[in-house]
């Protein structure tokens, strides 16, 4: 077998490779087609295209924070629903014995909703996480920002014990 690689030319291999994406933070930049935002019809390069996208991924950011206070809360009430409460339980000497904590038995409701709420949720962070990494600085300051919004209206229900 002869691996001949001379046939291949600088040419061939730029011209497949298509437009390239910009690693370095920019807003706007003269001449460029714009960055994908996850699809490859997707891909704003105005002004307005621009911020209407910022503002999608905001309100995505806002969703993935309801999203794991949802989830959390779901869990505490799952967990809350399996602890024991035994407030009479005594041991040898006479003393109030904590009751224990059992792990809770597989019910097939709550954990296949655990599990498909779990990748949908860490689904949602890769999708920010991709919009991140085009450098693009409204994209980055739409979603910090739709993270911070979400954690301000949905943080205090994804704790358990809210602070005053």
């Amino acid at each position: 077998m002869d691996m001949d690689h001379s046939s291949m030319t600088s040419n061939s291999t730029s011209s497949s490779m298509g437009p390239m994406m910009l690693s370095y933070l920019h807003i706007r930049v003269a001449n460029y087609a714009g960055d994908y935002v996850l699809f490859k019809a997707w891909r704003p390069h105005t002004g307005g295209q621009i911020a209407g996208a910022a503002i999608g991924l905001l309100f995505f950011a806002i969703l993935e924070r309801a999203l794991g206070a949802f989830r959390h809360r779901l869990t505490t009430r799952w967990q809350d629903a399996c602890v024991v409460h035994d407030d009479h339980s005594v041991d040898e000497k006479g003393g109030h014995v904590a009751p224990k904590q059992p792990i809770p038995p597989f019910h097939l409701a709550h954990d296949f909703t655990r599990g498909l709420l779990y990748g949908i949720h860490a689904l949602f962070g890769y999708v920010l996480m991709l919009n991140i990494m085009s450098f693009q600085v409204a994209y980055i300051i739409a979603i910090c920002g739709g993270l911070g919004i979400g954690e301000m209206i949905f943080g205090r229900l994804g704790t358990a014990h809210a602070a005053c």
